[in-house]
């Protein structure tokens, strides 16, 4: 069944029936109710649609991106980050440590004080050095830029950061 909008766009529905116990004279009720859901199903549309950009703008540009949780110090990354970073698309959940081993040692001192001074005073972090695939012995350099990922009350619980094979 179509139903029509006053302006003549389609109304998206979700129908929730319910019926009642029998009455004392064996008659029933049927509870009917209506959601107008076109707003959340025109909602749905468009992010899957931002997604789709997201994905394309990321195979364009050859960036990966990331999320560092605080708490649980795990790494989400996105399909082009695992890949360059070497990691079979299994899981898109890294422990940081593993993470971080794949840096050469040499870095490893530069890159945590970098680390510690976008957590710690939300300074710049923006490096690029050279790691070792998980899934490789040949080493690559990588760009890295990261800034704090703020929650809805503005409390700081995440690193949101981009990564590029250079």
């Amino acid at each position: 069944m179509q139903l029509l909008r006053k302006d003549n766009n389609d109304l998206l529905c979700e129908f929730i029936t319910k019926e009642s116990e029998p009455s004392k004279d064996d008659s029933q009720n049927l509870l009917l109710i209506i959601n107008d859901i076109t707003e959340i199903k025109k909602l749905e549309e468009e992010n899957k649609l931002n997604q789709t950009r997201l994905v394309q703008a990321q195979e364009i540009s050859g960036l990966g991106y990331w999320e560092l949780d605080l708490n649980t110090k795990n790494i989400w990354g996105s399909e082009r980050a695992l890949e360059i970073y070497g990691f079979d698309n299994g899981s898109n959940h890294i422990p940081l440590e593993k993470l971080q081993s794949l840096a050469l040692p040499k870095y490893r001192s530069k890159l945590d004080l970098k680390l510690m001074g976008l957590v710690s005073k939300n300074e710049n972090y923006d490096v690029t050095f050279e790691i070792t695939p998980a899934n490789s012995k040949e080493r690559k350099w990588v760009h890295v830029v990261a800034n704090l990922g703020k929650s809805f009350q503005g409390e700081t619980k995440s690193i949101i950061g981009v990564i590029q094979d250079v």
